[in-house]
């Protein structure tokens, strides 16, 4: 198969939390959000050029946080800056691309950690000739 002929598609569940695309993304490629009584809880993706191929850009991320979903491998990282806890997640999707997710919620708000960790945890990736 000629690696520059297949299209990636992916999949982002988000139907069963409160996230909302925006009309344009304020963000990113797509931005997701939704507010609460304890503020503002963002995630948005952004499609990135590396040069590395899979196995360097699996073993540049090994000492991360990692989930894992039918071989599709995605590697995180959070800090708490000023109450809320920012993370950058990152999974290669082939071809010298990879994909980040990049989100944000209130450190108190346990709820939405659970809906971002989801989405993170079920993401997929799909590849067509």
């Amino acid at each position: 198969m000629d690696k520059r002929s297949t299209l990636n598609k992916v999949h982002l569940k988000i139907g069963d939390t409160p996230f909302r695309l925006a009309r344009k993304a304020v963000k990113g490629d797509y931005y997701f959000s939704y507010d609460t009584s304890e503020g503002k809880i963002a995630l948005f993706t952004v499609l990135k050029n590396t040069n590395q191929d899979g196995e360097g850009f699996d073993e540049e991320h090994k000492q991360l946080n990692s989930y894992e979903l039918q071989g599709q491998i995605l590697y995180y990282k959070e800090e708490q800056v000023k109450g809320l806890i920012k993370g950058v997640a990152r999974t290669y999707v082939g071809q010298g691309q990879f994909l980040e997710l990049n989100f944000e919620y209130p450190q108190t708000d346990l709820e939405a950690k659970a809906y971002i960790h989801g989405v993170l945890k079920n993401i997929k990736i799909f590849r067509y000739l």
